[in-house]
C-alpha cells in the first residue's frame, strides 16, 4: 500500500497545481524533525538535572524515566509544584525556566523554521 502512495506523490510532485504544496509539505516534515530532535535533546538534559537535583525530595523525579515523562508532561501543561516539598523556590524557577525554554522559545523557533519554508 505504501508503494502505491509513493508511487501518486511522485507523479502529483510532477504536476503544477500540487507540485509546489507537495514539496514544501516534504521541506516542512525536515524541518519538524530538526525541532523535534532539539526537543528530545533539551527533554534529556533537564531530565538529568532534576534527577540529579530532586530524586530525594520529590516522588515526580525519583529515577531519570520518570523525570523525562514528568517534564513531558509539564511541557503539555500538566504540573504539579506543590510536589517539590523541599526547595519549593528553587523547584519552581527551574521548573519555570524549562517550560519557557521548551514551550516559548522552541515553539517560536518552529514556527520561524516552518515560515522561513513557506516563504
Amino acid at each position: 500500500m505504501s508503494i502505491i502512495w509513493l508511487r501518486f506523490m511522485s507523479v502529483m510532485i510532477t504536476t503544477k497545481r500540487f507540485g509546489p504544496f507537495l514539496r514544501m509539505i516534504y521541506l516542512m516534515m525536515g524541518e519538524v524533525v530538526n525541532f523535534f530532535l532539539i526537543f528530545l535533546l533539551l527533554g534529556i538534559c533537564c531530565g538529568a538535572i532534576f534527577t540529579a537535583l530532586f530524586s530525594e525530595y520529590n516522588p515526580n523525579f525519583v529515577d531519570y524515566n520518570t523525570s523525562i515523562r514528568t517534564l513531558f508532561s509539564a511541557a503539555l501543561a500538566s504540573f504539579d509544584l506543590a510536589a517539590f516539598t523541599k526547595y519549593l523556590a528553587f523547584g519552581g524557577i527551574l521548573l519555570g525556566a524549562y517550560l519557557l525554554m521548551a514551550n516559548v522559545m522552541l515553539l517560536n523557533l518552529l514556527i520561524a523554521l516552518l515560515s522561513n519554508v513557506y516563504s
